[in-house]
């Protein structure tokens, strides 16, 4: 507005640029003109927006600052109209001054009055818009601070808010994490639980496993131990029972439930003829019979660990054990348990022998020195790396007692100049040594002899197969303490130290040494012969321990063996040594004219019971009886380290003269047997009704020759109750014939050979196992065994048997009211009843049927049951 202001000021200055004034107060009116609608439009618009954007508030009226827009958009108005209005007066003004038109003061006035108009209004508006700016302005900071305070106020809303969220967030997090805390711990008892659960309950498996396992491992250990095992007796088959075995040949455990008494076989025996004797080795003495255990055909192996018992004579020594010597089919003897026995049929022959008490040691590559466990002054010295491993070593120590030195002294041709000697001493290795050993022998004094004579030492050695030999040896101490040196590479040493008189060469003592072993191992006896005072002729023969005599001797007078010579001279005799004894003079033996007896020191073997007689009846009649001597002899030992002496003797022998009545035999009424009453049966029923032809005609003959089973024929028929009966024929011939034959001679194998003959093999093999039947199971034992097992009446088992009651009432009559009695001549009866042969082999199927229709009797039953076991393994 200024510009209008100046631009007329210079206009009426200066006429001559009112025309280049009045264009550009024109195009500035323009300009303005264009500013203003475009101011205009712009607050237009902006008013519109704030209208827009207008709430009406709850009591209908607009807000203040909405108003104040309204008014602004009056007073703009009005301000545009008037300068609207000027611009048209100016416009007019400058259309008159640039057409020529004179401007009057009037209208510059006007126009000057206008434009003062304006300009106060815009003065005045200015001062509103300051008001308002200012206003607006303070609108605004209290705005702003509101705004601020507004900020601020959410500001801490917010962060109280957050606060309170992070609080209920950590409070929330707190209880979830105590929660998943509780859940966790919840979880790990139970996991806790759920572990120990199954901890226990594999502790508890475990413990069951284990008490099981040992359970089971008892029950093996309990069924291993041969304490617990099933023992079977068998008894010796000669019937003696006074001897040391008191009639038992063996006794035989195993694991219940492995071996039956069946699978065996049993015998003992005395005499060597009678089996594969052993033969002992020096040192070893016999404290048993000879006892063979024999596998069954029909049991063609036997695996279980089994333990044989065989009985022994006691042994009177001390410094003796006894061990069990065994041998597998006739094979080496062995004396190392358990024997393994190979599987199949298998004899195994044991015997009970007594020898020396050793003591057993183990050397391994340290070495070894140690005392003797019988004797401390003999000790066992084994240098380091004398065996390559573990070796086993066996010490054995045999004393030779004064009184038995002194026997040998006199008896023996090179033990005269021995004054004293060491006792024996073994040394068996498991493998020959790789060094030298030693062997120290010590004295409890310095002159430690028990002779008034002063000798010298003589230290002596074998081995194996070898002579003897003189050791080295070495003196140690004051008590004159010997170490014996031994050789090495042998497996088996015999030392011996030994006392002899001075001046005698080493010689003799090797000799010596040989007769002192010899002697160790030797027992000193005498030859006892009495006769039985009531028959002089039957002499008992016996060689007797030297401590023996007297005891056998009165034993002999008990049992009335009272006559005869007194006992000779002492001679000495080895373990197993035999004697023969023959007669001489006007005596001899009968039916054998020399006998042979074995000595063995604690068996009662070695003793002979002979019969003797005259030889010529007619001699010696100056003599008031018979006059004779008994000679002995001692033969010849073929084992190593036996020693012969020549030793002989005689006891002088008296029988009284007298007549010998001869003895009668007295005919004993022989009983037929029923399994052959019963064959006769069965075999004539089952020719006559499975045949249609002769063919039972040709079995008879085939029994003997035709002439003689034709005549037999003839009087079977003869005595036939039925005429033409063949099966009555039948079995009538086939009795008379068996009675026809010696009572010794057997009868069952001549009729199944019959039956073979005639091509009969089926029947053949009935008949066989029908025998057998009623020999085993059918016999007067079995038969008084089921009698002892009926429980209840016998009568009724009778009746339904099938017994006739004029059959019970003969057993009743004939038994004399004893119940077992008469129980068992019910049984007879049946046993050979036509019942019976009628069931043929399948007799005991069908009694076990009868006895199952009754209600007691549970002991028949169970032995009906087993014996049908029995009937059905064979």
């Amino acid at each position: 507005m200024d510009i209008n202001k100046n631009v007329i000021d210079h206009a009426l200055d200066t006429t001559q640029d009112v025309g280049r004034y009045g264009e550009a107060i024109n195009l500035k009116m323009e300009e303005m003109r264009s500013a203003l609608e475009q101011s205009t439009r712009k607050m237009q618009e902006q008013i519109k927006k704030a209208l827009d954007s207008i709430k009406v508030g709850i009591n209908g009226k607009f807000p203040s600052k909405t108003m104040d827009y309204v008014m602004r958009l009056q007073k703009l108005e009005v301000k545009k109209q008037r300068l609207e209005e000027s611009i048209l007066k100016t416009q007019e003004i400058m259309d008159k001054v640039q057409q020529g038109v004179n401007v009057t003061m009037g209208d510059i006035e006007f126009l000057r009055g206008c434009i003062q108009s304006w300009l106060e209004e815009k003065i005045e508006s200015y001062q509103e818009e300051q008001d308002r700016l200012e206003k607006e302005r303070i609108e605004k900071e209290e705005e702003e601070r509101k705004r601020k305070e507004e900020e601020e106020r959410k500001r801490k809303e917010d962060e109280e808010r957050k606060r309170k969220e992070e609080e209920e967030r950590r409070k929330k997090e707190e209880e979830e994490r105590l929660k998943r805390e509780a859940e966790e711990r919840q979880r790990k008892e139970e996991e806790r639980k759920r572990r120990e659960e199954i901890e226990r309950k594999r502790r508890e498996e475990e413990e069951r496993l284990k008490r099981e396992a040992k359970e089971k491992e008892e029950e093996e250990r309990r069924r291993k131990d041969p304490a617990n095992w099933t023992p079977y007796t068998y008894r010796r088959s000669d019937g003696e029972s006074d001897s040391f075995h008191r009639g038992i040949c063996c006794q035989v455990s195993a694991m219940t439930g492995t071996l039956q008494e069946e699978d065996l076989e049993c015998c003992a025996s005395d005499e060597w003829s009678d089996m594969d004797g052993p033969t002992l080795a020096i040192g070893e003495k016999l404290t048993s019979s000879l006892v063979e255990v024999k596998v069954k055909e029909d049991q063609k192996e036997l695996k279980v660990p089994t333990r044989v018992y065989v009985p022994h004579c006691t042994v009177s020594d001390s410094s003796d054990e006894v061990i069990v010597k065994a041998s597998i089919d006739g094979g080496e003897w062995i004396d190392q348990h358990p024997v393994t026995v190979p599987a199949g049929q298998i004899s195994q022959s044991l015997l009970a022998v007594a020898k020396t008490r050793c003591q057993e040691l183990v050397v391994d590559k340290n070495g070894i020195n140690q005392a003797a466990a019988v004797d401390k002054n003999i000790r066992l010295f084994v240098p380091r790396d004398t065996f390559r491993k573990p070796n086993k070593m066996k010490l054995e120590i045999r004393q030779i007692r004064e009184n038995s030195l002194a026997f040998a002294t006199q008896y023996y041709d090179h033990c005269h100049n021995v004054l004293s000697t060491s006792s024996v001493m073994a040394i068996t290795c498991e493998t020959p040594t790789e060094k030298d050993i030693e062997l120290d022998l010590t004295r409890n004094t310095p002159n430690d002899k028990k002779t008034s004579e002063k000798g010298r030492y003589i230290h002596l050695y074998k081995c194996r197969g070898d002579n003897w030999r003189i050791a080295d040896s070495e003196i140690k101490g004051k008590n004159m303490d010997v170490s014996i040196n031994l050789p090495n590479r042998k497996d088996y040493y015999v030392v011996l130290e030994i006392e002899g008189r001075l001046g005698i060469p080493s010689e003799e003592f090797l000799k010596a040494a040989d007769e002192l072993y010899f002697h160790s191992n030797a027992s000193i006896v005498r030859i006892v012969a009495k006769q039985k005072a009531d028959n002089p002729h039957i002499i008992m023969i016996q060689c007797v321990r030297r401590d023996q005599v007297s005891s056998r001797v009165s034993e002999l007078e008990r049992l009335g063996y009272s006559l005869g010579p007194d006992t000779n001279k002492e001679f000495a005799l080895i373990d197993g040594q035999a004697i023969t004894l023959r007669c001489a003079g006007n005596i001899t033996m009968t039916p054998m004219s020399e006998v042979k007896i074995i000595f063995h020191a604690y068996m009662d073997t070695a003793k002979e019971e002979v019969y003797l007689q005259a030889v010529d009846e007619y001699k010696q009649k100056e003599f008031d009886g018979y006059v004779g001597q008994l000679q002995f002899e001692v033969l010849k030992d073929d084992r190593e380290g036996a020693l012969y002496t020549k030793t002989s003797g005689s006891l002088p022998v008296t029988l009284p003269k007298r007549v010998i009545d001869r003895p009668r035999t007295a005919r004993a009424r022989i009983r037929f047997p029923h399994y052959l009453t019963t064959l006769a049966k069965f075999l004539a029923m089952k020719l006559t009704t499975q045949a249609k032809d002769d063919t039972w005609l040709q079995v008879i003959f085939s029994l003997g020759s035709r002439r003689d089973m034709d005549n037999i024929r003839r009087r079977a028929a003869t005595r036939c109750e039925t005429p033409n009966n063949e099966c009555q024929i039948c079995e009538i011939i086939l009795q008379d014939w068996m009675k026809s034959k010696p009572v010794q001679e057997d009868k069952i194998k001549p009729i199944l050979r019959a039956l073979q003959d005639c091509h009969k093999m089926t029947l053949s093999d009935e008949c066989e196992k029908f025998v057998h039947i009623h020999m085993n199971y059918l016999s007067d034992n079995c038969m008084l065994e089921m009698a002892k097992k009926i429980e209840n009446d016998w009568c009724s088992l009778a009746r339904n048997l099938g017994i006739s009651e004029d059959d019970i009432t003969a057993c009743k009559n004939v038994s004399k009211g004893s119940s077992e009695k008469e129980a068992v001549m019910m049984l007879c009866k049946w046993r050979v009843s036509e019942s019976v042969i009628n069931s043929g082999l399948d007799v005991f199927n069908d009694l076990l049927g009868v006895l199952e229709t009754m209600q007691n009797s549970m002991g028949l039953k169970e032995y009906v049951r087993h014996i049908v076991t029995m009937i059905n393994k064979k």
